[in-house]
């Protein structure tokens, strides 16, 4: 299903459960997202689903509105979900409740313009460096800048 939260890890007897959170930070409580209070923290688990296969599963909750979420991954380190329990994984992903889809976004930050398009910072680094000629349509990537870049450009003997 597309909705669903899906990690690889290997079978473990301890239980594997996802935390989702809005841009915000707040976390989902089963019905909204309210402000982390460690006390609560049996009510923000969602607990996964062995599939076989080194497949977990869980469903990404309906309720909540189309967006951009942080899903943390967790292992539960004792009977009940804890502060103390050890994180695996943390990745974004965007849910469109209307189509049903969660679409993994595994970028570090992502840059945003008016027109709500976003792109990672390192596509907008390398969309800045390419022109086209338009007398030669050929494509010019310009690395003149580019202090990583290994080769220097020569000077003019005129």
């Amino acid at each position: 299903m597309l909705n669903q939260i899906q990690i690889s890890y290997p079978q473990i007897s301890n239980t594997i459960y996802v935390v989702v959170r809005n841009t915000a930070g707040k976390v989902w409580n089963g019905s909204s997202f309210e402000t982390w209070a460690d006390g609560s923290i049996g009510n923000y688990d969602l607990p996964c689903t062995y599939k076989g296969g080194n497949l977990y599963s869980v469903d990404f909750p309906a309720g909540i509105a189309r967006g951009y979420y942080t899903i943390q991954v967790v292992i539960q380190s004792g009977g009940t979900s804890s502060t103390s329990d050890l994180p695996l994984d943390g990745m974004l992903g965007y849910w469109d409740p209307d189509a049903g889809n969660l679409l993994s976004v595994r970028v570090d930050t992502l840059v945003e313009y008016s027109n709500g398009e976003r792109f990672t910072e390192e596509a907008v680094e390398v969309l800045e460096a390419i022109n086209i000629d338009h007398d030669t349509e050929k494509i010019i990537i310009d690395r003149s800048s580019d202090p990583t870049f290994p080769m220097q450009r020569e000077s003019d003997p005129s």
